[in-house]
């Protein structure tokens, strides 16, 4: 058999081995997952009710928002690293290979939310931002993806195209102060709530 087939046997004897691992094992990944739902779909919120003036800022006030957003962000997942303690019983390859996906993914939208900072600065436009709630939603639909296809979870592949599917559904509500609403919609339904789910599942099987 040539080298490439090989590999790619391989590979999918590999991805196999870790789902049947996923199938008897609870995910771990819930609370950051859920905490990283929860903050960025509250900030869209929030946004959002500052563009309605509903919230009595200026709209420069939404930059700042989402820059204490993200530093809230980090504070928690230090404390949360250092104060949350895995049972050896739940470590397993698909955990570590979950928690490995989900922290290039955060690391990937967050180098793309400071290169969005630097290009509105530099250009004094802010239509940069329009676009980038639906890639965030496209970064989430692949890193349910991987998730629900190394974990063995059919169910997380729907969390996935329901991400997807509101990465283009974003396109009608593109500068109108509805893209804060339905994003922070989507941010809590595609990434909160099943990172609760994920945690409740997890609290129940003891970890």
């Amino acid at each position: 058999m040539p080298a490439p087939y090989e590999t790619l046997r391989d590979d999918l004897s590999f991805l196999r081995a870790i789902a049947a691992e996923g199938r008897d094992r609870p995910l771990t990944a819930g609370p950051w997952i859920f905490s990283a739902g929860l903050i960025y779909g509250v900030a869209s919120l929030v946004c959002w009710a500052i563009v309605r003036r509903l919230i009595p800022l200026p709209l420069d006030a939404i930059l700042w928002c989402w820059c204490a957003a993200a530093l809230i962000q980090v504070l928690w997942l230090i404390r949360l690293g250092r104060s949350r303690t895995i049972p050896s019983s739940a470590l397993s390859t698909t955990n570590r290979t979950v928690a490995a996906v989900w922290t290039a993914l955060g690391w990937a939208i967050f180098a793309s939310f400071l290169a969005a900072c630097c290009a509105a600065w530099t250009s004094g436009s802010q239509m940069v931002w329009m676009t980038f709630p639906s890639f965030v939603l496209a970064i989430y639909g692949a890193g349910w993806s991987v998730t629900g296809l190394i974990a063995g979870r059919r169910e997380l592949r729907w969390v996935a195209a329901l991400s997807f599917i509101g990465a283009v559904a974003l396109l009608p509500a593109f500068r109108t102060s509805a893209l804060f609403l339905v994003y922070g919609v989507l941010i809590l339904c595609i990434a909160a709530l099943p990172g609760w789910r994920l945690m409740r599942l997890a609290r129940d099987a003891g970890v």
